[in-house]
């Protein structure tokens, strides 16, 4: 059965949908396999259990070696070329 926003009735309820068996193991519902909603359905059971945490995305830049070389490489073109260093993101040295 689907509700007016699309979703079905039983969307995001741990007890319907991912019951834990004797064992404390999660089931998910054969029915709920086949379900289009079936894995923001299984999210949002897991999160209203706080089995399911969503890690924020890092917004912390990745420093490799081939990156810092392209840096470099980039800001001595430039300067090469007269214009300023770029100033948004700091030299590491």
């Amino acid at each position: 059965m689907q509700e007016e926003g699309g979703t079905p009735t039983c969307y995001g309820d741990a007890a319907k949908v991912c019951p834990k068996d004797e064992d404390g193991f999660i089931q998910p519902q054969p029915t709920c396999l086949k379900c289009t909603w079936v894995r923001p359905c299984l999210q949002e059971a897991l999160k209203t259990q706080g089995l399911w945490k969503e890690e924020p995305e890092s917004t912390a830049e990745i420093q490799t070696p081939v990156g810092r070389f392209l840096r470099r490489w980039s800001e001595r073109k430039r300067m090469a070329a007269g214009k300023a260093p770029s100033k948004e993101t700091p030299h590491p040295r």
